[in-house]
């Protein structure tokens, strides 16, 4: 009986290491990859590929060939690798080693995913699609997921927000070029 009791012990011992593993492979996603995924999945939902269509182009002559390959509209994002695109660009400003957050407070206090509902996040009641731009949302939930601890920084922001908004002329210009 002991001898059963001690490899069920030492049997949940090795389960208890495994899973310690298996959390610290979901953490060695980069942060700010995490971000990105979470933001991608709330406003889009689950990627989904389509096959590309194979098309016989033997009949085409080069002009036809050449019309097809510099189409505008073929070679245009979605929306959603648009907003890929802006991740990858903003993210380069934030490349903490170490932030004050992780990925599981993210998640938990749902600020750009809302778990079961993943519309209703943090990110869409504060800013409730007032971001105009795609590489504007990107900064803005790597800003709202990197909380910072610099008091200058936090000392500029401030001053540059009661600017705009006791100034609206710079706010107006500013959404006008942005539009």
């Amino acid at each position: 009986m002991k001898r059963l009791l001690s490899i069920s012990i030492a049997f949940v011992n090795l389960c208890n290491v495994h899973l310690m593993l298996a959390n610290n492979a979901i953490q060695e996603i980069p942060f700010t990859q995490h971000i990105c995924n979470s933001y991608l999945m709330s406003k889009f939902g689950i990627e989904s590929i389509e096959a590309p269509m194979i098309q016989n182009t033997d009949s085409d002559n080069f002009i036809e060939k050449m019309k097809k390959q510099l189409d505008p509209e073929l070679k245009s994002l979605s929306p959603r690798e648009t907003q890929e695109v802006a991740f990858t660009i903003a993210s380069h400003n934030f490349t903490e080693k170490q932030p004050v957050v992780d990925s599981s407070y993210i998640d938990k206090l749902e600020i750009i995913s809302g778990g079961e509902n993943s519309q209703q996040h943090i990110f869409g009641k504060i800013f409730n699609n007032s971001i105009n731009t795609a590489i504007g949302q990107a900064y803005a939930a790597f800003t709202l997921c990197h909380p910072i601890t610099d008091i200058a920084t936090l000392h500029n922001r401030q001053k540059a927000i009661s600017l705009l908004a006791t100034n609206k002329t710079y706010s107006h210009k500013i959404d006008s070029i942005l539009t």
